[in-house]
């Protein structure tokens, strides 16, 4: 998650400040969020609202990072992305809610600048196949906080909303045409007990 967020200010993009645990003395703001390294599953962040309890956090969860606080958190948006063999990308934004550390709803919406960071994200990377972005719609625009290269635990919510990231890998692994895709905007999904509800 640090490398990620040196990577987003290589390439030009605004990203969150994000420091190692090992500079607990140094913590630009309050408060902020302490999370390990790699990922998680959403699992062991907690909010730092002042140095002591950052020194506190800082022995409780080994091989972490400080990131800055993004908010609102109503707003946290999640990207997958498809980038197709001839170069195309194909975005899915979700604006979701979490419960219990997966997408429990979620939105289809489409923001242009969140869109062309993906794009930026894309073509620095230079790679083929999925990947998921995660964002939070700050006043200040989009600001990245994380990204995975791999399909996500919403592939099969995606799928029922035309983005279907596994089948176009297959497609284009067995050189078929590909499945056509556009975004349906404003439509909803909720997740429960492992059913999916579209709206």
């Amino acid at each position: 998650k640090l490398e990620t967020a040196n990577f987003l200010k290589l390439i030009g993009l605004p990203a969150p400040w994000t420091i190692s645990a090992d500079q607990v003395d140094s913590i630009p703001s309050f408060p902020c969020i302490i999370k390990p390294r790699n990922g998680q599953g959403s699992k062991n962040i907690f909010v730092c609202r002042d140095q002591i309890e950052a020194n506190f956090f800082r022995s409780y969860v080994p091989n972490s990072i400080f990131q800055e606080l993004l908010l609102p958190a109503r707003e946290e948006i999640t990207c997958a992305l498809y980038r197709f063999a001839n170069g195309e990308l194909a975005v899915l934004q979700l604006r979701r809610k979490l419960v219990g550390g997966t997408t429990g709803w979620a939105e289809v919406i489409e923001n242009e600048e969140i869109h062309n960071q993906c794009q930026i994200i894309a073509e620095n990377l230079d790679f083929y196949g999925p990947a998921n972005v995660q964002l939070i719609n700050t006043q200040q625009g989009p600001r990245i906080f994380e990204i995975n290269p791999r399909f996500s635990s919403t592939v099969l919510m995606r799928h029922h909303l035309a983005f279907t990231d596994v089948l176009w890998a297959l497609q284009e692994d067995q050189k078929l045409k590909l499945s056509p895709y556009l975004p349906p905007i404003g439509k909803i999904m909720v997740k429960t007990q492992d059913v999916m509800a579209l709206k």
